[in-house]
């Protein structure tokens, strides 16, 4: 997964009103769930889009990312995130 700038040479995008889940670009379930929940923590998540990361596949192409179906961290059915004192 990558931050880098949008512009970054020599990578193809994917159109950018299609942006992908963590699962639907092949990562493992629980760990996308998990990953999607500390992006939300951090402020990274805008509605279902996530901002500042791009995924780039083994040919390439930067995809752009959106969360699950669960917008919201601690949601019932959503993930959530406890804070140890």
């Amino acid at each position: 997964m990558n931050s880098h700038d949008e512009t970054q040479q020599g990578v193809a995008a994917a159109p950018a009103d299609a942006p992908k889940t963590l699962t639907e670009l092949g990562v493992n379930g629980s760990l996308a769930a998990e990953f999607e929940a500390v992006l939300r923590a951090m402020g990274k998540t805008q509605g279902d889009r996530i901002l500042g990361f791009t995924f780039t596949t083994n040919d390439g192409v930067r995809h752009f990312l959106r969360t699950g179906s669960n917008p919201e961290p601690g949601r019932e059915g959503g993930p959530s995130l406890e804070h140890a004192a």
